[in-house]
């Protein structure tokens, strides 16, 4: 007995398995059916895309060394230099073999010590242009991990680069070793731990085959739930993968579809923010003044809500992002997801229950559109910056979930050329997103959605009501004509003329821009009747775009502008594909007759904060002008949520971006906010209301 119970393997982890049992009959069943969904869903790559993909590294490979050694000739003799070398390494999802049809390849060049980051950035890229059939090449060198995005034949890669304290990088050069990070930068740190973690991660799990199965039915799901995005604030792939991990290191012995019924039947009752862990930090001996997650000793680690920590040194908690709403959400997920999945192993329910879509669009009668011209770089800045806006929506006393989803969208929005803004009617607004509702207006043109604050509509099947300031910036959208300067509200749109006949308007051809779009599901308190102020969050919002714009050395052209729009349920044909609209169809008319009945006639928006429906008091103060405008001032004080420490005052930015990202006013013919410049606020002196 003494000698079964040595022959066993030590177990992997920081506790013992819960259960060590074989699986049964109804469990491999189980697990097939689990394969044979996840293929009919095309997960798997083929055979040809596989070699394809080792062919393509090869060539990276290739060009690896003949930058490595034309650059070291450069640098030493020549007989010296024909003996260096760099390795290449891959991490991320196709490392742990769960990658997707269409998934890019995350890869790391190591070089050796006389090798810099500059070096990387500027004689690197001619040799990636030699490759065959490369497509683009896109240095961004001020991220936090600074890469290089490529697309080399239909496949994208990202390439980090790392360099080590070495002469030279050994064909059978490994990265598990601590002490290889002496005397690095943290941003060679950075890059390296992408394949340390994903190293270590196959390491700690017992059985590879269940694992990955499991992974890829994890991962499939998360994305079909909405759930899958690290920068938006919910979980990213190194984080489900070591969910997925811990899963195995509890039930060593499980197949794939045990182990999918035991993961959401473990972190659904998850006693957060207790950390997950793949093994104790105190295993790793390096200690080389990194800074590591500990919470005994950094007070900021004492308010992440959902750590998982990162297996390798220096360890750091991979789901920092997570916010109160994505936690909730995610905890709601896996609560559904278990109680389904005891029918699915009984066979009384398909998989395909489990990888239903979510609806998204029929969950909340109010939604917050965040839309940017679809540029990439823009995109992306802004995309990083999206869970701000989810933290200040949460802090409202009356929203109780601020759901972000982790898809944009793409909509081409028709511009005229010589109107002064791509404003558009929304008179006409078909099915196709095709053009654009700009003034957020519903089927008709009642008054209920003509004017700002929004009237005392109903916003959810509690009654809540939702006064909002649309903070839009519009800058990238006023168009200028014969180099004069665009009109403001409802000035007359000047009009283009011919060289002969300067009275003669000649209407110039429509043009099209590309937009993309985040949205915010609302969910409100119940049981409370009350205004919800919103400008002070946008205001804040924009703040925080233009700091990371400034901060990111974006050029005036890359400075794209934002538009935050509130959007009701029965407006998403504008902004959505027409197949995801029918959605929102069902639940269109629920309970609006209840709140119609009271009143005949719109309210007046100054009137919609009344003794029983008080409106949120903030730093950003409204007053009426004399042109029909509402102009919005924010002072410089801290606001009662003390949140604008969070912020880079405008002062400190760029003088071009802060002309571009300043102020806002409201023009009443489009119910927009509009960007207005500070001498007209320095302007407005004393109290305002």
């Amino acid at each position: 007995m003494v000698e079964q119970m040595s022959s066993h393997p030590p177990h992997l982890g920081v506790t013992d398995p819960i259960s060590v049992t074989t699986p049964r009959e109804i469990d491999l069943k189980a697990t097939n059916d689990l394969d044979k969904i996840l293929h009919e869903y095309e997960l798997f790559e083929s055979d040809e895309m596989l070699t394809k993909r080792c062919m393509i590294l090869g060539q990276l490979n290739n060009m690896l060394k003949e930058w490595v050694r034309d650059l070291s000739a450069k640098k030493m003799p020549s007989h010296i230099a024909e003996q260096m070398n760099g390795k290449i390494f891959t991490f991320g999802s196709y490392r742990l073999g769960v990658h997707t049809r269409g998934a890019d390849i995350d890869t790391l060049i190591v070089c050796p010590r006389h090798i810099e980051r500059v070096d990387f950035f500027s004689s690197f890229p001619p040799y990636l242009w030699k490759i065959p059939k490369i497509e683009y090449i896109r240095p961004v060198e001020e991220a936090f991990v600074p890469l290089m995005k490529t697309k080399i034949d239909g496949i994208e890669l990202d390439i980090l680069f790392a360099r080590l304290a070495l002469k030279s990088i050994p064909e059978d050069q490994e990265l598990r070793d601590g002490y290889l990070l002496k005397n690095l930068d943290e941003r060679s740190v950075r890059s390296l731990n992408g394949c340390r973690v994903t190293d270590d991660i196959l390491l700690l799990v017992p059985n590879h085959e269940a694992f990955r199965l499991a992974l890829r039915a994890v991962k499939f799901w998360a994305k079909r739930r909405g759930i899958y995005s690290n920068a938006l604030g919910y979980l990213g792939g190194v984080s489900w993968a070591m969910l997925v991990a811990r899963t195995c290191q509890l039930y060593p012995n499980a197949t794939a579809s045990t182990l999918l019924q035991k993961f959401f039947l473990v972190f659904r009752q998850w006693p957060w923010p207790k950390p997950v862990l793949l093994r104790h930090n105190s295993e790793d001996n390096a200690n080389l003044g990194f800074p590591v997650w500990d919470p005994r000793e950094n007070a900021s680690d004492r308010f992440h809500l959902m750590p998982i920590i990162t297996p390798s040194y220096p360890q750091q908690n991979s789901t920092f992002n997570v916010t109160m709403s994505t936690k909730e959400i995610i905890r709601e997920e896996f609560q559904a997801a278990s109680v389904l999945m005891d029918s699915i192993i009984s066979g009384c329910v398909s998989w395909k229950k489990l990888f239903e879509p979510v609806a998204f669009f029929s969950k909340y009668r109010h939604y917050i559109a965040v839309v940017v011209p679809n540029v990439a770089e823009w995109v992306g800045l802004v995309e990083s910056k999206v869970r701000i806006l989810v933290q200040n929506l949460e802090r409202h006393r009356s929203i109780e979930l601020a759901h972000v989803y982790p898809k944009s969208y793409l909509r081409t929005v028709p511009i005229e050329a010589d109107s002064n803004t791509s404003i558009i009617s929304g008179e006409d607004v078909n099915k196709n997103n095709k053009s654009t509702d700009s003034n957020i207006e519903g089927d008709n043109k009642s008054s209920e959605n003509s004017s700002l604050p929004i009237d005392k509509d109903t916003v959810n099947n509690n009654g809540e009501n939702l006064t909002t300031n649309v903070v839009n910036d519009t800058d990238q959208k006023t168009s200028t004509t014969n180099g004069e300067s665009a009109t403001k509200g409802t000035e007359e749109t000047p009009q283009a003329t011919t060289d002969s006949d300067e009275t003669e308007t000649v209407p110039k051809e429509p043009t099209t821009c590309e937009e993309c779009v985040w949205f915010i599901g609302l969910r409100f308190v119940k049981n409370e009747h009350m205004n919800v102020d919103l400008t002070t969050d946008s205001r804040m919002f924009i703040d925080t775009i233009a700091t990371a714009a400034n901060n990111a050395r974006f050029s005036m052209e890359q400075v794209a502008g934002v538009d935050i729009r509130h959007v009701r349920r029965r407006d998403l044909a504008a902004y959505i594909p027409a197949e995801e609209v029918p959605q929102t169809a069902p639940m269109r008319r629920v309970n609006r007759p209840l709140n119609r009945s009271n009143s005949s006639t719109t309210p007046n928006p100054s009137s919609t904060a009344t003794a029983t429906q008080p409106q949120f008091k903030s730093t950003t103060n409204l007053k009426m002008e004399e042109n029909n405008t509402t102009t919005i001032e924010s002072d410089s004080k801290t606001n009662n949520n003390g949140r604008s420490n969070e912020n880079i005052q405008l002062d400190q930015l760029d003088p071009d971006i802060k002309r571009k990202l300043s102020q806002f006013e409201t023009s009443e013919d489009s119910k927009r906010v509009k960007l207005i410049s500070n001498e007209s606020i320095a302007a407005s002196n004393g109290n305002v209301c």
